[in-house]
């Protein structure tokens, strides 16, 4: 529930504001969500679905969820202007609106996220506002 005109609670006509929470239908099996400007939620299947403000960066601006271009995802972490999928081999996937990535693509429903080859076991991932951080198995932290 809330007040976020841009699709953030991906039911369709979210701009209006929502005083109780809402069912969103268009998802199913889900067993992850994280939030940035926009949502993310991952399924059972290991299939990421986003929604909200600055989709643009996961490949549209839907207020409807969307099916991302990328599978066997184990986690999902999303930030205001970068997301990142992490996949069972410990790739990751990144989706981004700035140059953190070095990437000048414009990006389309049809776009692919950055990946990132593994660099280990990821015990954890965390995104800020243009950053993010990882924390490896053995107690090391990586950054970009």
């Amino acid at each position: 529930f809330g007040m976020k005109p841009f699709g953030h609670l991906g039911i369709h006509g979210s701009e209006v504001p929502k005083a109780q929470p809402q069912i969103i239908e268009s998802v199913h099996n889900i067993v992850d969500i994280a939030c940035g400007r926009h949502t993310l939620c991952l399924d059972a299947d290991g299939h990421v679905w986003g929604f909200g403000l600055d989709t643009q960066q996961l490949g549209d601006y839907s207020q409807e969820p969307i099916k991302l271009p990328v599978e066997n995802i184990r986690s999902i972490h999303a930030g205001p202007h970068i997301s990142i999928c992490c996949d069972t081999d410990y790739n990751l996937f990144v989706f981004e609106t700035n140059s953190l990535v070095e990437s000048s693509r414009t990006w389309s429903r049809e776009s692919m996220p950055e990946k990132i080859p593994s660099f280990g076991e990821l015990a954890q991932i965390s995104v800020g506002r243009d950053h993010a951080m990882f924390l490896d198995s053995e107690g090391s932290v990586w950054g970009f």
